[in-house]
């Protein structure tokens, strides 16, 4: 696509007033052949009214999207079906969550116990009301409206209960009923992000700060379960945090938007680690905004941490806290989230800028099926050997071992996928049955593997014309 193109879909005078930019000389481009690009086909879906900001998957063959219309929808991966329309806001859907199957006091041919049975969605929305949905048969199983704020995130705990965070904390029965309430009422910035750590706690954002929440048994408490505020607060930002995410059983992390990462850990009680980022930065021109925010952290096996910083993206080794990998103009304006893809063979990002990119290392291939030898074992981890183009059998001579130690890796500009015409605001790895995107433009468009497509037409011939033989 030409840079005029480009310029169009992203329009010139949102950049000029984002102050966000990388520089457009220091973004690579690509041309139309992409041979490194296995996503050739797409399937545009188009059933929302408005803005899609949310896809969460449900299992390997489906998944929902959401947004301001106030809808979600249940699409089939390798198909792009609609299964069902779950229809019950009149506001922006803020949060979802899929509550996993529990085990229950009914009989097993109790009604009640079969519904229970099948995997719940929560979706949450600034109307005020959660809804819970049965996936499997698209049923309204219950509308919660006992809230006193929007809902702006949730998060399953043990023992069938989950909580959800506004202006209030909330803990919730797996069948909707109200455990314990937290009124927060002096508190002058809602919860906006929400995680669960061992030991029956749970962390929460506020602004800049971090809460720790316990959740204490009746045994406890001599009636039923509560929420309780667990030590201190926290603050290690000088701004709003924007990411909270587990890296492992013992460690979690949080971004913000003053471009710093900090790791917490969560084994016994909350306590700061270490910065991996820079340091923290001020806002900048008249508008005082952020052009070096962290938008989105992806942990990858317990250990490495993918970060969206501006426009560009980092890769951390959490233990080390070494960078192994960045690139810092990889897009025109802020990316807004991303993911790994294939084994590790692509990091796929998204932006503002209205594309999806894939990063990853010009010398490797499609990722195999054949586990590693113990000859072989990896310098960093499968994936992110494969991602950084790290071959195993190189691990033979000391000197190419010291060599990749040294290097900092450079990703490539792999592919960009177009299809939106605006920013682009999640994406979801389906797997085999390829990459789905959202955005601003209402869409939600699956991105299919060219090759595969073009083996399960042939396969599908095939099964017809033998049919036809018989």
């Amino acid at each position: 696509m030409s840079t005029i193109v480009k310029r169009l879909l992203r329009s010139s005078d949102d950049l000029a007033t984002k102050g966000e930019l990388a520089k457009e000389a220091d973004v690579p481009s690509i041309g139309e052949h992409q041979p490194r690009n296995p996503y050739t086909e797409i399937q545009v879906l188009q059933n929302h009214s408005d803005i899609v900001r949310l896809l969460h998957p449900v299992d390997a063959s489906r998944f929902v999207s959401a947004g301001d219309d106030g809808t979600a929808i249940l699409w089939h991966t390798q198909t792009g079906r609609r299964h069902f329309i779950f229809s019950g806001h009149d506001r922006p859907i803020t949060a979802m969550l899929l509550l996993t199957v529990q085990k229950t006091s009914f009989h097993d041919d109790d009604e009640s116990s079969a519904a229970l049975r099948d995997p719940i969605l929560l979706t949450a929305s600034s109307d005020k009301h959660i809804c819970m949905w049965n996936v499997n048969t698209g049923q309204c199983l219950q509308t919660i409206t006992d809230l006193h704020s929007s809902v702006k995130c949730m998060v399953e705990l043990r023992h069938g209960m989950w909580c959800s965070g506004g202006h209030d904390l909330s803990l919730w029965s797996h069948q909707g009923e109200l455990l314990h309430r937290l009124d927060r009422v002096t508190a002058e910035s809602d919860i906006s992000l929400v995680l669960s750590i061992p030991n029956e706690k749970l962390v929460a954002v506020s602004d800049k700060t971090l809460l720790v929440f316990k959740v204490t048994s009746p045994m406890e408490t001599g009636g039923a379960y509560q929420l309780e505020e667990y030590g201190n607060p926290h603050t290690q930002h000088r701004e709003a945090i924007q990411s909270l995410v587990n890296v492992s059983d013992s460690v979690f992390a949080t971004g913000s938007l003053d471009g710093t990462i900090v790791l917490w850990a969560s084994a016994r009680s909350v306590n700061f680690t270490r910065k991996l980022s820079s340091s923290a930065r001020s806002p900048q021109g008249i508008n005082h905004l952020y052009p070096w925010s962290i938008q989105c952290v992806v942990p990858v096996e317990e250990r490495y941490l993918f970060a969206a910083i501006g426009a560009g993206f980092w890769l951390y080794d959490v233990v080390t806290g070494k960078c192994l990998a960045k690139k810092v103009a990889a897009h025109f304006s802020k990316i807004q989230h991303m993911v790994l893809l294939a084994g590790g063979s692509f990091l796929a990002t998204c932006s503002a800028d209205g594309t999806i990119r894939l990063w990853g290392s010009p010398g490797v291939t499609a990722a195999k099926t054949e586990e590693t030898t113990e000859e072989q074992k990896p310098r960093y981890s499968k994936q992110i050997d494969r991602f950084m183009g790290i071959s195993p059998k190189r691990e033979d001579t000391k000197g190419k071992s010291k060599s990749v130690d040294q290097l900092q890796f450079q990703p490539t500009l792999l592919g960009e996928l177009l299809g939106h015409a605006g920013t682009v605001q999640m994406l979801l790895d389906c797997g085999a049955d390829g990459l789905a995107s959202c955005g601003t433009d209402g869409l939600v468009i699956l991105w299919k593997d060219g090759a595969v497509q073009s083996e399960h037409r042939n396969e599908f011939i095939r099964e017809m014309l033998q049919l036809g033989v018989s």
